[in-house]
């Protein structure tokens, strides 16, 4: 009848409503449960990369705190050494000084002891082993040029000469040691200066 078929045509249009319904509500029930999902998972990935994140920095604080301490380390040792070495040096330095100064006063009292025992300068510059290779036995004369020693000065600290073949030469009668050459041609020099200024 038109009754019965009007209700099970109202009956069907209300499962399809139902059904689409219910569809439509799983749909957004689905896809909102998705979202949350989704959401979920973005916030875990961020939690996690903040936390990598955080623990390089402290990675990396660490490593520069260590280095930091290691250079400080470093350069402090490295002072230290220098400290020591300097030390060290300094000490070497007045060792040296004080060796040179006893072996030079060692020196002149030997020179002054030699000189009033007699002898004259080469021999206790043989002694002293100032000149090496000197023989003794045979007599030495040192020839200088009268450019560089004047008759006056020779005169004045009673050294004796004679004259030489060459007359531009004198012949000192005995061996004169480096030292005495260099006093006496400064002896020279300044005899010479005063002259010229007096001229």
């Amino acid at each position: 009848s038109r009754e019965e078929y009007e209700l099970e045509h109202a009956r069907k249009e209300l499962e399809k409503y139902e059904i689409h319904s219910t569809r439509e509500e799983y749909e957004l029930e689905k896809a909102r449960r998705e979202l949350e999902a989704y959401k979920l998972e973005k916030e875990r990935e961020a939690e996690a990369n903040r936390m990598k994140k955080e623990m390089v920095l402290k990675a990396l604080a660490e490593e520069r705190r260590e280095g930091e301490e290691e250079t400080r380390l470093k350069m402090e040792s490295e002072k230290a050494f220098e400290r020591y070495k300097q030390e060290q040096d300094e000490k070497a330095a007045k060792e040296r000084r004080e060796k040179e100064e006893r072996d030079k006063e060692y020196q002149h009292r030997l020179e002054d002891d030699l000189r009033k025992s007699g002898m004259d300068s080469r021999q206790i510059a043989v002694v002293l082993k100032k000149d090496k290779g000197v023989d003794l036995s045979r007599p030495t004369y040192t020839r200088m040029s009268r450019k560089y020693i004047s008759i006056e000065t020779l005169n004045r600290y009673r050294i004796d000469y004679e004259w030489d073949q060459d007359p531009d030469y004198i012949l000192i009668k005995r061996w004169v040691p480096q030292y005495e050459q260099d006093f006496l041609w400064t002896h020279t020099k300044q005899i010479r200066e005063l002259k010229e200024r007096e001229l």
